[in-house]
């Protein structure tokens, strides 16, 4: 078993690195060109990858208080999650959110909060087998009330540390939360291992702007906004390709959906065509 390295063994590289192939307790970095395995996160310590190029550590990000990387949400978010009229709205913001893109398989919600969303689409696309997480257990809580009737398992999970195996899901749905989490990249990286190959990462996201950034200020909700131009980088470091991202709202808001590419697409002797 590989020791985690301390914040003074191992020089801050101030860079996301691309998930890569398992190695015992480990992930090695990209150089390896497979996209099994995550950064190594432990909390109260720092991110850290393992290189197979150097046979070393590099560490991804400053250390972090687990709070700090996955944080709950301000008391106004949380009412306003728990609402009726979030639970009214939910039905209509399925489509919206998904860009009309079918749900099918096996789908897993992030961030998914009181459950208003995941009810929402077990009632429009009751085929999908739904697991809905957050990481603040009274959601879950909350969650595990309103979906007790529901073919839905609640979960409480960090999605910057997801518990699931690698390639678990066909889909994984994200609305309105990415920008609550402090080191959102991770959260891609994790979205990435969970996904089998050819599967979607879909939803939707507030951009940085003055307007949003205020709100947060005001509201005291931990967050980290970001541009749409920082997501794309970010898809990319971690193999995942856009096939929707569609800014709307005058620029406040940004829908997607991206893919993690099929085995297929990785063979160079694949030509598209069958005979």
């Amino acid at each position: 078993m590989l020791n985690y390295p301390g914040p003074a063994e191992v020089p801050y590289s101030g860079r996301v690195g691309k998930p890569g192939r398992s190695r015992g307790d480990a992930s090695c970095c990209a150089d390896c060109h497979r996209r099994h395995g995550v950064p190594l996160r432990e909390p109260g310590q720092p991110s850290a990858m393992w290189c197979c190029r150097s046979e070393n550590w590099f560490v991804l990000s400053p250390p972090r208080r687990y709070e700090e990387a996955m944080p709950r949400m301000s008391t106004v978010e949380a009412l306003f999650c728990r609402s009726a009229l979030w639970r009214l709205l939910s039905p209509k913001m399925v489509p919206w959110s998904t860009q009309g893109w079918s749900l099918t398989g096996g789908v897993l919600e992030i961030g998914g909060g009181s459950g208003a969303m995941a009810e929402a689409i077990i009632h429009s696309h009751g085929q999908v087998n739904l697991t809905t997480t957050d990481v603040d257990p009274a959601m879950v809580q909350a969650a595990q009330r309103s979906l007790a009737e529901l073919p839905i398992e609640t979960r409480q999970a960090d999605a910057t540390a997801l518990p699931f195996a690698d390639e678990s899901f066909d889909m994984v749905l994200s609305f309105l939360m990415l920008h609550h989490v402090v080191e959102w990249e991770q959260a891609v990286a994790e979205v990435t291992r969970v996904l089998r190959p050819g599967g979607l990462f879909v939803g939707y996201d507030l951009l940085s702007s003055r307007v949003a950034n205020w709100l947060h200020r005001v509201d005291g909700s931990p967050h980290r906004l970001f541009e749409a131009a920082a997501f794309e980088s970010a898809l990319k470091q971690v193999g995942l390709e856009p096939l929707r991202l569609r800014s709307t709202r005058g620029g406040l808001v940004l829908r997607f959906v991206v893919q993690k590419p099929s085995i297929a697409d990785h063979n160079p002797g694949n030509s598209g065509h069958s005979t």
